[in-house]
């Protein structure tokens, strides 16, 4: 019997902002998604994807993670937007113009110390960073079993507002205030990690990604789906702060066809939700992940006799999302899959443009 490899615990931010020129948006959103492209070595090579990274015990120490693992997750996903594109999010638009003097002593702190320049921890306990209310919990992956490399990530959701974002890097390395708070096109992003930046709607990303060969990795491609169905950015954000059921960690696991539905013609497989009535629960017994096991457990219980029915259908199984794939998707209460598109459903929305 093959051994489950522990997924790392990991965290992810989706920045968004007001769409800069609306006349170009054919699509209609009011909003736009920052995406980082990764180089073509490394782990999901030439992938557009949102900031993130792993959970660090020793970098988010401020956070207590054993009792509040969604603060320390947010803290990863703010920590690693720092580190990977130099934005560090504020609270309030106008108190870091009232504290030049007093940013200008930070980084001369910063370089008489021989301190990083994204050392979150000591910049956050001199400037105080955006407020868990407006750094949204958005959704809950993880990864498939079976595969060999695995990630339980947390993703979060943060809209920027005029003078909410401060560039952190461009400051530190000397460039003006007026340029750190207002110039969001000027992200010295790390070289290492990402080979391009873009801010796109998300129906564009998905029409890119069919069209042109836009590389997304399939959680990439679930969120941008979900959030194509949220033309205006205020509704989205309603809807993730109305009280919801699906911050429980969605794992879906691969079965053939006809162990589900045989009726489903010309589909060899499909990806079942751990709250629909035909998830192989014995799978997750094999979890090493104590933990992890008894909350896909609990959720998976808790959803028994609901009528919950979570269902992908693939064709083939290494191209999943690429292209035919086909969704049954009926969940109770407010729920974020429930808003998962199909290809012909979503291939047809942005070709009736």
């Amino acid at each position: 019997m093959k051994n489950f490899v522990i997924p790392k615990k990991s965290a992810s931010l989706i920045l968004v902002r007001s769409f800069r020129n609306p006349l170009q948006n054919c699509f209609k959103f009011n909003y736009e998604i920052l995406l980082l492209k990764r180089v073509p070595t490394g782990s999901f090579s030439n992938m557009f994807a949102f900031p993130g990274g792993l959970y660090s015990a020793d970098k988010d120490y401020r956070s207590d993670f054993q009792s509040n693992k969604l603060e320390g997750l947010r803290n990863t996903a703010c920590r690693e937007t720092l580190e990977e594109t130099g934005l560090f999010l504020l609270p309030n638009a106008h108190s870091i113009r009232n504290s030049v003097q007093e940013l200008m002593e930070i980084r001369q702190e910063f370089k008489e110390k021989g301190l990083d320049w994204y050392s979150f921890n000591h910049l956050s306990a001199r400037i105080q960073y955006a407020k868990k209310e407006v750094v949204r919990p958005f959704m809950r992956l993880i990864t498939i079993p079976l595969l060999k490399a695995r990630y339980d990530t947390q993703f979060f959701l943060h809209r920027v507002q005029n003078q909410e974002i401060f560039n952190w890097r461009n400051f530190f390395t000397g460039k003006s205030l007026d340029s750190a708070l207002e110039n969001w096109d000027d992200i010295n992003f790390d070289k290492n990690e990402f080979s391009e930046m873009i801010w796109m709607d998300p129906l564009t990303a998905i029409k890119k990604y069919y069209e042109e060969g836009f590389g997304l990795a399939a959680p990439q491609y679930i969120l941008l789906n979900i959030m194509s169905h949220f033309p205006e950015i205020e509704k989205l954000e309603e809807f993730l702060d109305k009280p919801r059921q699906s911050d429980f960690p969605m794992m879906l696991c691969l079965r053939n066809i006809e162990d589900v539905d045989k009726n489903r013609k010309g589909y060899k497989y499909v990806a079942i939700g751990n709250c629909d009535e035909k998830y192989p629960i014995d799978i997750v017994n094999k979890e090493k992940d104590e933990e992890l096991k008894q909350e896909l457990i609990t959720s998976y219980r808790d959803s028994m006799n609901s009528g919950n029915r979570l269902r992908i259908f693939f064709k083939e199984m290494h191209q999943m999302f690429e292209k035919d794939y086909d969704v049954d998707i009926s969940l109770q209460g407010n729920n974020l899959m429930s808003f998962l598109s199909s290809y012909k459903e979503i291939n047809k929305r942005y070709n009736q443009i």
